[in-house]
């Protein structure tokens, strides 16, 4: 292919590029997509872009700063992780009190 690696497959060790959609896996057979148009992001009124994608891909979590809350209307800064059981990708927020 020649689109920009963005990152490894955390299933397969291929090659994950970006798309119009969202991020996926080069492996045909791996079927691991991280999806732009995600809930979990647009209902933090946040983006998953690719500097985002590149650092969960790399290290599993990332900073995201400026979260929206659906209960409070204000924003918050927190760690978002990438989680994956091979079937099902997902996300976590954490937060770090430190």
């Amino acid at each position: 292919s020649d689109r920009e690696t963005v990152g490894k497959c955390p299933r397969c060790g291929g090659t994950v590029t970006e798309r119009k959609q969202g991020f996926f896996c080069e492996n045909a057979g791996c079927r691991f997509a991280l999806w732009k148009n995600s809930k979990f992001f647009t209902a933090k009124k946040k983006a998953l872009t690719k500097s985002l994608a590149a650092a969960l891909l790399k290290n599993g979590r990332a900073p995201l700063k400026g979260c929206y809350s659906e209960k409070t209307g204000k924003t918050y800064d927190a760690v978002v992780l990438l989680e994956d059981d091979g079937q099902h990708t997902g996300y976590k927020l954490v937060f770090d009190n430190g």
